[in-house]
């Protein structure tokens, strides 16, 4: 038992004695031509905002399953 715990407490402080992970230079990072950018931008006009959506199935509400029917 005192064998593990010794080798436990080893491995303990061994991984706190690991390197610290490197900083990134964003200057660098935005000078790749590799980058990922949004594919989309897109600019919603404002009345979207509050705009509602309806939707209307006219094969069940008329007979004729036509728009000019609704």
């Amino acid at each position: 038992m005192k064998k593990i715990l010794i080798f436990l407490s080893g491995i303990f402080l061994w991984n706190c004695d690991a390197p610290q992970k490197k900083m990134i230079n964003l200057e660098e990072e935005m000078d790749n031509p590799y980058t990922p950018v949004p594919y989309v931008k897109l600019q919603h006009p404002e009345w979207s905002k509050n705009a509602t959506i309806y939707q209307i199935n006219t094969r069940q509400f008329t007979e004729e399953g036509t728009f000019a029917a609704a």
